[in-house]
């Protein structure tokens, strides 16, 4: 954990140590080139083989988490976490400026391995799938503190992490909640939604949802 320091680049050999699993550079003088050069070679130095097509692990993969909170980003770097496709278990975004999410700028295809993702302290005000990708493991996503309004109908939100157990979401811009809003999250347990300007939603805002046990 190097975060909160005054560091403006990496030693190469410092990602490539071979039991490595953890990167935390966020709160530091990073640029974006700089960090997409570090997860490029960290990546590279911590490769394994992996059938994404099949998701079966032809060696033993790792589990990586990778914070880069407060590192200043505008967009989610593209590309720069493709090769950790299958690898990445914990992504964290926290405390940047991104203000749009495109679910293929983190992985060009589905994973079924990315299981946290904390996108807190942003300014995201729009999910957007082309190429309908699917985060099939994730099992938490974090949008606290963003400026979300539509999180139903034609939001993506839900088709990119159809098995997601916890959703948070306050302090956002939601006000209305409409009908089966949530119903593709069979296995959704606890939604957190304060601190929103909520006015208005139906006996059927949570149809579809039977695994809610906190909201």
């Amino acid at each position: 954990f190097i975060a909160g320091n005054n560091i403006s680049s990496i030693p190469d050999f410092l990602l490539q140590l071979p039991n490595l699993r953890v990167i935390s550079i966020g709160h530091n003088n990073i640029s974006l080139d700089k960090i997409k050069k570090s997860i490029q070679i960290f990546s590279n130095g911590h490769a394994c083989q992996y059938d994404a097509q099949n998701h079966k692990e032809m060696h033993n993969c790792f589990n990586y988490s990778i914070d880069l909170s407060s590192s200043k980003l505008n967009e989610i770097p593209t590309d720069t976490f493709t090769k950790l496709n299958g690898l990445l278990k914990v992504l964290n975004l926290n405390h940047n400026n991104i203000t749009n999410i495109d679910a293929s700028t983190i992985f060009q295809g589905s994973d079924n391995h990315l299981q946290e993702l904390q996108l807190a302290n942003n300014n995201i005000n729009m999910i957007v799938n082309p190429n309908n990708v699917k985060f099939d493991a994730l099992r938490l996503l974090n949008l606290t503190r963003n400026n979300l309004e539509n999180i139903c109908g034609r939001s993506k939100l839900a088709g990119i992490a159809p098995n997601l157990l916890e959703l948070y979401l306050d302090s956002n811009n939601i006000r209305i909640l409409e009908s089966r809003c949530f119903e593709s999250l069979f296995e959704l347990r606890i939604i957190s939604m304060k601190f929103n300007p909520l006015v208005n939603f139906g006996d059927t805002s949570f149809y579809g949802s039977p695994s809610l046990t906190t909201v």
